[in-house]
């Protein structure tokens, strides 16, 4: 009885130690930039901070009215991880998944692999699109953002 009583407790002690905590698995998003047209969100629970400076974060933009994916299905979400450098200030694309406005998946691009990342260019924002807006932005925000230890 006692034996069976430690193997519970151990696997239970065990379970609980591997089980995510669920509000550390929930994503943190704080606006960074709103407009008419649309809100874009960072979140600040997975932020990464590489070697060379730069920044691999998820980008949330919400839009006021629906947009037309490639695929010919209107979104109204986009989530985006990218890489961000912010002096000068330039990109390479991760993953993006689109969002109708029920929340349904619309299209997903999938995650480029590290090796193929490690040989993508950097891309400026093109002069004068959201990007080229908001991205100063969240630059803002990583450089103000505290240091996790």
């Amino acid at each position: 009885m006692t034996k069976t009583f430690l193997g519970f407790a151990l696997a239970g002690a065990i379970g609980m130690a591997l089980t995510p905590n669920d509000a550390a698995a929930q994503s943190a998003w704080r606006t960074i930039h709103s407009d008419s047209r649309m809100t874009v969100a960072l979140d600040t629970t997975r932020i990464r901070t590489g070697a060379e400076g730069s920044h691999v974060v998820f980008v949330r933009w919400d839009y006021a009215t629906a947009r037309r994916a490639e695929s010919r299905r209107d979104y109204t979400r986009l989530v985006q991880q990218v890489q961000l450098k912010c002096s000068p200030i330039r990109i390479k694309r991760i993953g993006t998944t689109l969002y109708s406005a029920q929340g349904r998946v619309v299209e997903e691009l999938p995650v480029v692999s590290r090796r193929k990342l490690a040989n993508m260019a950097w891309d400026p924002p093109r002069a004068g699109s959201e990007g080229a807006r908001v991205y100063p932005v969240l630059c803002q925000a990583l450089t103000r953002r505290p240091v996790r230890g």
